[in-house]
């Protein structure tokens, strides 16, 4: 009889022990969200006094915190962010990408969250951008790698094209006269725009693309790509990206061109 007591008081103690065992294993598993993100495209993401901050990584912690996962952002040259998905180590990249064909057949895009078009910085004094032209005469510079590069290569096939780093060297490239225009996303264009006032240089608000702004994941992660896409209605329905969209870029205009978009989906 007390041997048979014994063993029933112990199996609560058996049964909840495993529980926790269970639970215990469940938390040590959690793993971080690796984000990857080029850090050199204000207001998107960039480094400020060592600091990483911008749209994206915003965005970043608030994913983190609704996956309850802690993250990482684990800073890239644009170039290598699509090859850090096909490791198991990255689950995120976020850095403006916009949806193409191409790059849907290499990753698995979120629901967009973000629209954007192709702008020009240019000098005060220089005449327009004009795709009737296709450039005839001018000399354009784009980001290397970017939906930018596309554009000019597709809308301006008769100028010389000119490929940069980013929108810092293309700026540079600007004041020094060795183009006429430097194309890249609408956000960067605003943010520079507001944030700097160099002489002579000006941001010329008229779109000439169509595109849609996602988040990359790899292609097999389609239960991630659920969770997220819930999340991303979720934010369009509460306010959320207005919020952090509004503190990044808190002025943005365009005037609309003469013309269809281009769209690169």
């Amino acid at each position: 009889m007390k041997l048979q007591t014994l063993i029933i008081s112990l199996i609560p103690l058996l049964f909840f022990g495993c529980a926790s065992s269970k639970l215990s294993q469940t938390v040590q598993k959690k793993e971080p969200l690796h984000v990857a993100m080029a850090t050199n495209y204000p207001p998107l993401a960039f480094k400020e006094n060592g600091v990483v901050k911008g749209i994206e990584v915003d965005l970043a912690r608030l994913l983190a915190k609704e996956l309850n996962r802690d993250l990482i952002i684990d800073e890239s040259e644009w170039k290598q962010l699509p090859n850090l998905l096909e490791s198991s180590y990255v689950n995120i990249v976020m850095s403006g990408v916009s949806i193409t064909k191409k790059r849907s057949e290499m990753v698995l895009f979120s629901n967009p969250f973000m629209k954007v078009s192709q702008m020009a910085l240019l000098r005060e004094g220089v005449q327009a951008p004009n795709t009737a032209t296709l450039g005839m005469g001018k000399r354009i510079g784009y980001s290397k790698g970017t939906t930018g590069e596309l554009f000019v290569k597709k809308a301006f096939s008769l100028a010389k094209h000119k490929a940069y780093k980013n929108l810092r060297f293309g700026i540079a490239a600007l004041l020094n006269e060795e183009i006429d225009y430097f194309f890249h996303d609408s956000p960067a264009i605003w943010h520079y725009s507001t944030q700097n006032s160099i002489e002579n240089l000006m941001g010329w608000y008229v779109p000439y693309t169509d595109e849609h702004i996602a988040w990359a994941l790899n292609s097999n992660d389609y239960a991630l790509k659920k969770r997220v896409d819930a999340i991303i209605l979720k934010w369009q329905a509460d306010g959320t990206f207005s919020r952090v969209f509004n503190r990044w870029i808190p002025s943005r205009a365009s005037l609309l061109p003469n013309g269809k978009l281009i769209s690169f989906e």
